[in-house]
């Protein structure tokens, strides 16, 4: 098929930002120019344009980018491309069906958007003329194989492209590689797929007769077999009446209709199974049930020793904590109103002489707070308009007073002579006491000349007012010094701690002790309690237990099965646990003949589909072993059709071999391997060049061009780069006369392997021309 690419238009696409290639000769077009000129991208440019793919970029982009760090942006769009610009690819094609304009193209701002190549977003259209308009095809495969021919796509880069990059990539494969990359040229795909899906079908059915399976089949016989030993033959419709064994809950196995695996119903009848379980918990239930008792007295009765100690010796008088509360406010008052008054009224009367007046007029004095308020702002007024002298002397002469009488009552007992304040020692105590007054009768004499006014007030003052209440607050104190710890002690407890003592003694009173007899009487802090003795009678409640008997999972089964009704459980006999088990074990006989079936029935299907997959695993091998050899028979028939012209190009290209001219191509339809002579047992890529490899992939691209190409071109990229010069001269010997049918695209950077290609091309009147790319890229 006719196949001829007359122009080329590149528009900000990869070098060039908008340039036409013009291809005048049909036969050979050179594209020369130095490296880097845009050579190769002119054949990337016709590869993406027929197949809508760059197979070097795409190669490129999988095994060497970090597809984490690509950028936006394509990197086939021109550096200088504007936004909104276009990126296309137009070329004018004449096939034997006519002249075609086809473009490709896509947006550079799409391609802004993206990462990666974008080839994706290149839309294929058929164009009216080089410039015209378009409409864009749907279906491209269908529409190119229309115009190129069936399987266009798969032979592109196979018979009509041979790229500069790793161009021997065929030859340094697998030899069964080789031979799958040319296996379509002799139309055996849909063998191949025919065996292919043979070996699929065989890789299905080898799961289903695997070793795994085979053990399985036996394992599930044995169970089967131990399954019809564990029941008595003919047993299968023993049967039992049914009765309801447990009202307060519903359990799995106290139903009519048990309807469970037989391997359920083997653990409710094992020796630890619910039912033997339950039975044991029958046989002690009385000693759980007392057991529980006691520990129900110990919980109530047996409270920590702190909260048993507070009872004993608080709970007698828990009624009188008002009372006591009042009695400890008088008492405290007292203590802080003498306090306030101790170091003498002068220095007093400079404190905070603030009291609470309910307890102060609840106390009784002779005068009420409102008056003692006023007493004491009147001689405050006083001390405070007296003279510093006499004041100093009245402080004085009470600090002195307060001394001594502290001292007389310590030391009351006591013969000591030494004195309080300086340590001398007077020899006797009464002589101590005699110096004691004398000093007295200097300060009142001092206090008689400086300040008679102010002594007068004051002690008037200490005689209506302190007195009084001094002897009223002693008389009290005196009446709640063997209690008033108690009474602080008691009203100390919290409001929860009265209730709970209140429900502790209610709690006694319910088991019928009456915790009276135990309470201290007296309000001494240090009494013994009786704490044993109540011990005592809280044990007397006890109930005998035999705690061997009681098990550790019956608390369980008193929750799960009765609720923890004491009754219930106390009602269940053995003799109806005896014939629930019975009724269990009947259901548990139908139960296993019903599994032995469905077994049975398992058992028989994985069998015959283990069997079947043996069989069919079988007749599989041989049907493939049939289209194996069919297949390899015909390859190797087949693949002589190129193997004289692989063996001539070969040896036209390689004509300074060593060992001698052409190379061999061996095939048995699976391998495909190239030899220097059919003796040797190793492939030419050992003993090659990688210019003589060059040399051999052009010979077999050259070969299936020549016999299985159905369009008329061949895009060669660079093909002397690698060859010296005798190569050369063979290979353009052999394009002129082997391939002047075809329209040749071929690239070089050496000007004067142009120069000699076009000789010789027109010395066999065949047209040639060179496009100086260099030029070219100037001019772009």
């Amino acid at each position: 098929m006719k196949l001829n690419i007359k122009k080329l238009v590149l528009k900000n696409f990869k070098a060039f930002v908008d340039h036409q290639f013009d291809i005048g000769s049909c036969n050979l077009a050179i594209l020369d120019g130095p490296n880097g000129f845009g050579k190769t991208s002119f054949f990337d440019a016709v590869e993406f344009l027929l197949t809508g793919d760059i197979g070097r970029y795409n190669n490129l982009e999988n095994s060497v980018v970090d597809k984490r760090s690509i950028a936006l942006g394509s990197p086939i769009v021109h550096d200088q491309a504007v936004p909104g610009a276009e990126i296309s690819i137009v070329a004018e094609i004449e096939t034997s069906h006519g002249l075609f304009y086809l473009k490709r193209s896509a947006s550079k701002d799409k391609l802004d958007k993206g990462k990666g190549l974008g080839l994706k977003l290149f839309k294929l259209y058929e164009l009216t003329s080089i410039d015209g308009e378009g409409r864009l095809v749907q279906d491209e495969e269908s529409f190119l194989e229309t115009i190129l021919g069936d399987g266009y796509l798969r032979d592109f880069k196979l018979f009509h492209y041979i790229e500069q990059e790793d161009n021997t990539a065929i030859l340094k494969s697998k030899a069964s590689t080789k031979q799958q990359k040319i296996d379509h040229l002799f139309d055996v795909g849909d063998y191949r797929e025919k065996i292919k899906k043979i070996d699929s079908a065989k890789e299905l059915i080898a799961s289903l007769k695997t070793t795994a399976k085979r053990e399985d089949l036996s394992s599930r016989k044995t169970e089967i077999e131990q399954l019809h030993r564990s029941v008595n033959v003919g047993n299968e419709n023993v049967s039992e009446p049914f009765q309801r064994l447990i009202s307060a809950t519903h359990q799995p196995w106290d139903h009519e209709d048990i309807v469970v695996k037989s391997s359920i119903i083997a653990t409710w009848l094992g020796d630890e199974g619910a039912l033997n379980r339950l039975r044991k918990f029958i046989e002690g239930v009385d000693n759980f049930i007392n057991s529980k008792y006691n520990s129900k007295i110990d919980k109530v009765l047996k409270p920590k020793q702190e909260a048993l100690e507070s009872l004993l010796r608080f709970g007698g008088r828990l009624d009188s904590i008002a009372v006591y509360k009042n009695d400890v406010a008088l008492y405290d008052f007292g203590v802080d109103f003498l306090s306030k008054f101790e170091s003498g009224i002068p220095s007093s009367l400079k404190e905070d002489l603030k009291f609470d007046s309910e307890v102060f007029d609840s106390f009784g004095f002779e005068l009420n707070y409102n008056d003692f308020s006023q007493a004491v702002a009147e001689i405050k007024f006083i001390v405070e308009n007296s003279s510093a002298v006499e004041l100093a002397y009245n402080e004085l002469k009470a600090a002195r007073d307060l001394f001594v009488s502290k001292y007389s009552s310590e030391h009351i007992s006591h013969d000591d002579p030494n004195c309080p304040a300086c340590g001398y020692d007077w020899k006797s105590y009464d002589e101590l006491l005699r110096h004691m007054e004398s000093q007295r009768l200097v300060l009142e004499t001092l206090v008689d000349v400086n300040g008679e006014a102010l002594k007068r007030n004051i002690e008037l003052f200490e005689r209506k007012v302190l007195g009084p209440i001094r002897k009223a607050i002693g008389e009290h104190a005196a009446v709640q010094k063997d209690s008033i710890d108690y009474k602080k002690k008691i009203t100390e407890l919290r409001e929860e701690q009265v209730s709970y003592l209140r429900k502790l003694v209610r709690a006694y009173l319910s088991y019928d002790i009456d915790v009276r007899p135990f309470y201290c009487i007296s309000f001494d802090l240090q009494e013994s309690l009786d704490v044993n003795r109540l011990g005592e009678a809280v044990s007397a409640l006890y109930r005998v237990v035999d705690h061997d008997s009681i098990d550790e999972d019956f608390q369980e089964i008193f929750e799960q099965v009765f609720l923890e009704d004491d009754n219930a459980a106390l009602s269940l006999e053995l003799d109806s646990i005896d014939r629930k088990i019975s009724y269990v074990k009947a259901a548990y006989t139908r139960s296993i003949y019903g599994d032995i079936k469905d077994k049975e029935k398992s058992y028989s299907a994985a069998e015959d589909i283990y069997k079947k997959a043996i069989y069919l695993d079988k007749a599989l091998s041989k049907l493939r072993d049939i289209y194996n050899e069919n297949l390899k028979s015909y390859v190797a028939s087949i693949a002589k059709g190129i193997e004289v012209l692989f063996h001539i190009y070969s040896g036209r290209l390689l004509q300074n071999f060593q060992s001698g001219l052409g190379i061999f191509i061996e095939t048995d339809g699976k391998n495909l391997s190239f030899r220097e002579n059919p003796k040797k047992l190793h492939d030419v890529i050992f003993s090659m060049s990688s210019g003589q490899l060059s040399s051999l992939v052009l010979s077999f691209t050259l070969a299936l061009n020549k016999r299985y190409a159905r369009n008329a071109i061949l895009l060669i990229d660079d093909p002397v780069q690698t060859l010296d010069d005798i190569n050369v001269a063979g290979f353009v010997d052999l394009l002129r006369a082997e391939f002047s049918d075809r329209q040749i695209i071929l690239s070089t950077h050496e000007d004067e392997m142009s120069a000699y290609m076009q000789y010789k091309f027109k010395k066999y009147n065949l047209d040639a021309e060179g496009l100086d790319f260099k030029q070219i890229f100037a001019v772009n």
